[in-house]
């Protein structure tokens, strides 16, 4: 959809499990969530952009002393650090 608030409440979803056991995180990685939520990030509402903010900031967290490379993996999708970087400056 490109509803902003279904968007926007379908990653507060996600953050929410984020924020659980590091195996929740996890299983967002694995199920390969990272890139499309990499392009809400860069490029939806900005309701949309501070959730996803907030579930990326939950999964490292989560995943700070897991074997999940998750900061290499949110580093090396485009346009997710610049976003980031906005996404801090808000």
């Amino acid at each position: 959809t490109n509803d902003g608030s279904v968007l926007k409440e379908l990653c507060w979803a996600l953050g929410s499990i984020a924020a659980g056991p590091p195996q929740a995180s996890l299983v967002l990685v694995k199920s390969k969530f990272i890139p499309p939520l990499a392009a809400l990030f860069n490029g939806s509402y900005i309701a949309v952009r501070k959730e996803v903010g907030f579930l990326f900031l939950s999964m490292c967290s989560a995943l700070r002393q897991s074997p999940c490379p998750i900061f290499d993996i949110l580093a090396n999708t485009p346009g997710v650090m610049s976003s980031f970087i906005e996404f801090i400056n808000l």
